[in-house]
């Protein structure tokens, strides 16, 4: 309500980072059936390393381009997932995630300057409709999605009443290495 404008109110609300020692956010990461999940794909040694709520209000036209989270991380090798918590129903009028099937065993693709009016994102990998089937990410509240760091997706602004609200959960397999600060996909694939 303090925004100076709806673009400032949708902005603001995107990508609330919120640390691991919060105590919901901690609650929830290490939860036995997030972890039991996490380790049935990572295997027994990762850790949990980011967390994000991410956000879109009702009538929030911003996208999310396509992209892979691994072109974002700095990780010597792809061994993160993503396990995303739905607060809210998500389905494709309020804006849900989609993925494309399969899109994890294509590896890293390249990136192009996104074409999206309003976006989150400055680069997008282009050409998704030849990479495979799009499946979007209906969810019930309470439920989870999970997606490896090579997984293309995105999602479309939020054109219904209801708020589309989630936590990312970011966990990665401790043999992978830390190559440096958060970066861009743009100079990870440069």
């Amino acid at each position: 309500d303090r925004a100076p404008d709806e673009d400032a109110k949708f902005r603001a609300a995107h990508t609330l980072a919120r640390p691991l020692h919060q105590d919901l956010v901690q609650r929830l990461a290490t939860h036995q059936r997030v972890l039991q999940i996490v380790e049935d794909i990572l295997g027994p040694h990762f850790c949990c390393w980011s967390a994000h709520l991410f956000c879109k209000l009702p009538g929030d036209p911003t996208s999310q381009p396509w992209h892979q989270d691994a072109g974002f991380w700095p990780l010597s090798e792809s061994r993160a997932v993503t396990l995303w918590l739905a607060f809210d129903d998500t389905d494709e009028a309020n804006g849900a995630v989609r993925f494309v099937k399969g899109s994890h065993r294509l590896g890293r693709l390249p990136w192009k300057p996104t074409s999206a009016d309003r976006h989150l994102l400055t680069q997008e990998i282009p050409d998704v409709d030849l990479l495979g089937e799009e499946v979007c990410a209906t969810l019930a509240a309470g439920h989870a999605s999970i997606h490896s760091d090579l997984t293309v997706h995105g999602s479309p602004g939020n054109f219904s009443d209801r708020r589309r609200a989630g936590l990312a959960l970011r966990f990665v397999g401790c043999d992978a290495n830390c190559l440096g600060a958060m970066i861009n996909g743009y100079e990870m694939n440069r």
